[in-house]
């Protein structure tokens, strides 16, 4: 297994466009595609979703990554 790290870095209240992250796209948040592309890349030993949104922790759960929060 991969020693490499996948961070997502979903702050509340950061960068430019507040809530861009969490935008909907065809009923998921913008983040959920993210998170899945680094899982289909199978190059990340450990994925984690770095938030201060509670709604995330059950995404990471969903999608069988780590949060941090």
């Amino acid at each position: 297994m991969s020693k490499t790290l996948a961070l997502i870095s979903l702050w509340r209240d950061s960068g430019r466009i507040k809530g861009k992250e969490v935008v909907l796209v065809d009923g998921f948040p913008l983040y959920f595609y993210a998170t899945l592309a680094a899982k289909d890349a199978n190059v990340f030993g450990e994925i984690y979703l770095l938030s201060n949104r509670p709604e995330v922790s059950k995404m990471a759960k969903l999608l069988e990554v780590k949060e941090f929060s």
